[in-house]
């Protein structure tokens, strides 16, 4: 009775009948021929007589898989591994094609099978780890990585995977434990593999570390391993230097004070560049753990946050700025917290509520209330119904005594918090009910105590409320005044000695103008637009009319300060800031003075301001802002002369890459320009010309140097044709046509090179005509070294030899006749004279046209 002995396990398929034989050769014929549609209608009618037959299963999946449809020919390969469930490699080859296509459920289904059907199949428990992984079950991909450790204890992917689970489930200590025992393994000589522990396993295990708040162990352990990874193991004299990182320094200064330290023995490239960022920034935690923050604070300049380099790093490292400023914000460092939360508020990405609650709450905490008080504003513009930042906006106008504002922000965050009103309740005889104690309580606090410290008895009605902010804002208005004129004479008498660099004024100095700035920018009636976006009290928005009426009623100073007098304290503040590389702050200032009310009444006041605006670019050598603003001006004074040769002359002073001058949006908008220019003049006249004396030569010039900069040369000779057709005798237009045709020359994309250097000559002889007999030394002298310098670019040096020495012989007859001239001509052409004697081997006169001109 019973089964047979032998017959344990799923019985063995059947024999195929010669009906099925016969099918399945029709349909392999048909694979082969490349006829899937046929092979999979023969190959389905097989399955549907006898579904156990493994070889329709695998054919059908292969020409589904032919097809390219990857879902249907999983499946079918999922049917043949049902048809063998003992044979482990189906169901992990079918595991791995639904994890290619990221069929992560399937996946984890063949591998929980497998699991049940073979026991001890350590790839199937590997893979059920990985699943959960992808699942965040973090607890179950500890439980099977744990079954696979036990039989690959050294297995560095299943180390890796098992540490990402114990960090899932913040198991610090085990992680640590098993990090450290992997480590200590690999870095015996007996056990090295192709796959080493890398960097990033030693920023999973320096993190476990920090989580345990063990910095010291940590700092020791991330330095000792990290010498490890960069082949410097035999160096043991900074295992007892515990006290800094110099390390890891890029320059070698404070290494080479240690003892026994030799500085060729291993690469200077093993040292401070070598360590991964990520690494140096977990240094620098420990070491800010450790109360060692001046050694913190210099590895988390690494991250450049006020990119000196240019770099833009906080694009690349955006989640490492948000780690320190937060480790920062923490320790209640507010401003060096700002120093890394700054930089992300320029990636519209980071642009969040998050971002701007924070920064809200370092400047109040670094007691920068206006600045506070737009980030706050921003908050709510962003989120309109956020009840934390009302609350934090109402204690902070208490403490600026600001108390009506604080009254608004709070009763807005009551509102919200207990949304729309209800309806009052109304008695038997229509009389409105008053609302409980308890219900006003909360409004009432605000109202207690004047600033003089004096309480109120009992309940305040609205009439005394009005009364007593107005009483305590006039006695308020008056001390603030006094201490204003008394910031205001600091900033007069402090001018001179600010000017002549005495640290001692200087500090008078910007400590009365921050103070004087700050106080103007936290008027919000100069700043009413802000107001436009805010609620009342009872919820309905400001009039759109507010900002019109506020500019008609302003007064003529404010704190007795006339508003010139104020416009000149930004201004000067700005500049300043600039011209020691706060740029951003000296940005902000000439922002805040052109949105005012105050300022923007006037046109020269904003004219002043957009001046002020651009030499703070160019002594920041931001190209960007440089073209921003003179573009503005470009935009207020359109088709004027002056604004155009005000761009290029600002193009020319900004030392910087000339990526923004040939860049898309400005060729667009001198384009635009252009257009309408030509839209403006155009003239209904029997002739259908142009109106030649409304059109503007510096705009066309500007577009086609634009474009002659940008290498598009046969756009750029276009305009300056159409220039040259307005002023034939224009010295410019000539001098750029003839350098045009040269450097279309020189590229060489095109075949009749003659005719383009007949062209080119002709408008540089024409130029150089139109100057040599120039009553001005120097504009002759600029004539003799174009032409000059034109042969020489061309490789005809014979021709350029003697033009170059007619700038010599003009500067020797005006040192004869007295006229004092620039030199950069002479020291050029004298250079270029003396490396043209010395290329053809004439020494004799290298060496006397060195004497002569370039030894000072």
């Amino acid at each position: 009775r019973g089964a047979p002995k032998g017959s344990a396990g799923p019985r063995k398929a059947a024999e195929p009948t010669g009906d099925i034989k016969l099918r399945l050769s029709k349909a392999n014929e048909a694979f082969m021929e490349e006829d899937y549609q046929t092979a999979i209608n023969v190959i389905s009618e097989v399955i549907r007589i006898n579904a156990e037959t493994y070889e329709a299963w695998t054919m059908l999946a292969s020409a589904w898989q032919e097809l390219g449809d990857v879902k249907k020919a999983n499946q079918a390969y999922l049917g043949a591994a049902q048809l063998r469930p003992k044979h482990a490699d189906s169901w992990l080859s079918v595991a791995l094609k639904f994890e290619e296509v990221h069929d992560y459920k399937g996946a984890e289904h063949c591998y929980r099978v497998c699991a049940r059907l073979i026991p001890n199949c350590i790839d199937a428990y590997y893979g059920k780890a990985r699943m959960n992984i992808q699942k965040c079950n973090y607890k179950g991909a500890v439980i099977e990585y744990q079954k696979v450790i036990k039989q690959k204890p050294h297995d560095l992917d299943v180390i890796r995977g098992l540490a990402e689970a114990y960090e899932g489930v913040t198991a610090h200590a085990e992680l640590k434990e098993l990090l450290k025992d992997a480590f200590a393994y690999f870095r015996q000589p007996a056990n090295y593999q192709d796959d080493m522990p890398d960097w990033n396993d030693l920023v999973t295990y320096i993190s476990s570390y920090i989580a345990l708040n063990e910095y010291e162990d940590g700092v020791r352990e991330l330095k000792y391993q990290a010498r490890w990874l960069v082949g410097r193991e035999p160096e043991t004299i900074f295992e007892d230097v515990t006290i800094n990182d110099c390390e890891w320094d890029l320059d070698g200064e404070r290494r080479a004070k240690i003892s026994g330290f030799v500085e060729d023995k291993f690469d200077i490239s093993s040292y401070g560049s070598s360590l991964p960022i990520h690494l140096r920034i977990q240094l620098g935690v420990c070491r800010f753990g450790m109360g060692n923050r001046e050694e913190a604070f210099r590895h988390f300049e690494w991250l450049d946050p006020s990119d000196k380099t240019g770099t833009g790093k906080v694009l690349a490292y955006t989640e490492f700025y948000y780690e320190i400023a937060d480790l920062l914000f923490e320790a209640g460092l507010f401003q060096r917290a700002l120093t890394f939360y700054g930089p992300l508020k320029k990636i519209p990405e980071e642009q969040t509520v998050f971002l701007y609650m924070k920064m809200a709450q370092c400047f109040r905490g670094s007691k920068i209330m206006f600045k506070a008080e737009q980030f706050y504003l921003k908050v709510l513009e962003m989120e309109e119904f956020n009840i934390e930042a009302r609350i934090e906006l109402g204690e902070m106008c208490l403490e600026m005594e600001r108390d009506d504002d604080a009254y608004r922000f709070v009763i807005e965050a009551t509102m919200i918090k207990n949304g729309p009103p209800k309806p009052p309740r109304i008695r038997r005889r229509g009389r409105i009910k008053p609302l409980d104690a308890s219900e006003s309580a909360g409004v009432e606090a605000m109202f207690t105590q004047t600033s003089d410290g004096q309480a109120f008895r009992g309940r305040l009605t609205n009439r005394a409320k009005r009364k007593w902010l107005q009483e305590d804002g006039a006695r308020n208005e008056k001390a603030l005044a006094k201490e204003a004129d008394a910031h205001y004479s600091n900033f007069l008498n402090e001018r001179r000695g600010v000017s002549h660099g005495d640290r001692q004024s200087i500090s008078k100095w910007v400590k009365a103008v921050q103070t004087l700035t700050d106080e103007f920018r936290s008027v919000r009636n100069f700043y009413p637009y802000k107001k436009a976006t805010d609620s009342n009290v009872d919820g309905t928005a400001y009039p759109a009319t507010l900002a019109y009426s506020m500019q008609n009623n302003l007064p003529s100073d404010f704190r007795g300060i006339d508003f010139k007098s104020w416009l000149d304290i930004f201004l000067e503040y700005a500049l300043y800031l600039a011209k020691i590389g706060d740029r951003d702050e000296s940005y902000e200032l000439c922002e805040a003075a052109r949105d005012s009310t105050v300022f923007s009444r006037s046109r020269e006041d904003i004219f002043l301001i957009h001046i002020v605006w651009c030499a703070c670019a160019l002594y920041a050598a931001d190209e960007q802002a440089c073209y921003f603003v003179s573009k503005s001006f470009m935009k207020e004074y359109a088709f004027t002369t002056d604004a155009y040769r005000m761009f290029a002359a600002v193009s020319k002073m900004c030392h910087s890459p000339l990526s923004w001058y040939m860049g898309g949006p400005i060729k667009k908008y001198v384009r635009r320009q252009i257009l309408a220019m030509d839209q403006e003049v155009k003239k209904m006249k029997p002739n259908g010309k142009l109106n030649d004396d409304a059109l503007d030569i510096s705009l066309m010039m500007l577009y086609a140097h634009i474009m002659y900069t940008s290498e598009s040369y046969d756009l750029a000779l276009e305009y300056m044709f159409r220039c040259h057709a307005l002023d034939e005798h224009n010295p410019m237009v000539c001098l750029s046509i003839s350098l045009t045709f040269f450097h279309l020359i020189l590229n060489r994309r095109i075949e009749d090179q003659a005719r383009y250097l007949l062209q080119g000559m002709t408008f540089l002889l024409k130029y150089y005509d139109s100057r040599k007999y120039s009553p001005n030394v120097e504009e002759r002298q600029e004539a003799h070294y174009n032409v000059a310098r034109a042969y020489h670019m061309l490789g005809l040096t014979g021709q350029a030899l003697p033009y170059y020495i007619l700038v010599l012989e003009e500067t020797e007859t005006a040192e004869g006749l007295g006229v004092e001239l620039r030199q950069e001509l002479v020291v050029d052409a004298a250079y270029n004279l003396q490396t043209i004697y010395s290329t053809v081997g004439n020494l004799e006169l290298t060496k006397a046209i060195t004497e002569r001109w370039l030894v000072l």
